[in-house]
């Protein structure tokens, strides 16, 4: 079921702005694969983007109303975002608009990834869960990760690494 969404949407190859706000991300997809952009929503990331598409065949990955808005982290996260557009020369317009989106509820990578890893529920994970649960992989994860360009996350870290095993030195 979900392979035949994922094709679907391959086939249809939608664009997709960028935005983090999870809460109005909620039904982006329909079971055709076709995007359409829910009222209120600024777009998707790659994590948001994986939550809809799983919610689309009846897998909701995680529960986003029991998501809080006040993380400082993800108000970082975006400042690192807007660092990389400026080291890009991005339409300064386009800076401006994603430096806006640093008050949305943002699903983390991990907070999908660890998802998983719990039983199903009609809801998906909630956030006390998925915190716990990404705390302990992202841990995992930076015990394995040798240091890499500023401003990329664990994340980014560990699957540079895994994808370039050289020997950090060499890393660019």
């Amino acid at each position: 079921m979900l392979i035949g969404h994922l094709n679907r949407i391959g086939g249809v190859s939608p664009k997709i702005p960028f935005g983090i706000n999870v809460r109005h991300s909620k039904g982006s997809f329909t079971q055709q694969g076709k995007y359409i952009r829910p009222t209120g929503s600024d777009g998707l990331t790659c994590a948001t983007f994986v939550n809809e598409i799983c919610r689309a065949v009846g897998l909701p990955l995680v529960d986003e109303i029991t998501w809080t808005e006040d993380r400082e982290d993800d108000r970082l996260w975006v400042e690192e975002v807007v660092g990389l557009l400026h080291a890009k020369n991005a339409d300064p317009a386009h800076i401006t608009w994603v430096r806006g989106l640093a008050n949305g509820v943002r699903i983390r990578p991990e907070e999908v990834a660890v998802s998983g890893n719990h039983k199903r529920s009609a809801k998906g994970i909630d956030f006390p869960t998925a915190c716990a649960s990404s705390a302990f992989l992202l841990n995992a994860l930076a015990g394995c990760c040798v240091d890499v360009a500023p401003g990329l996350t664990n994340i980014a870290k560990a699957i540079k690494k895994q994808f370039n095993p050289l020997p950090p030195a060499t890393l660019h």
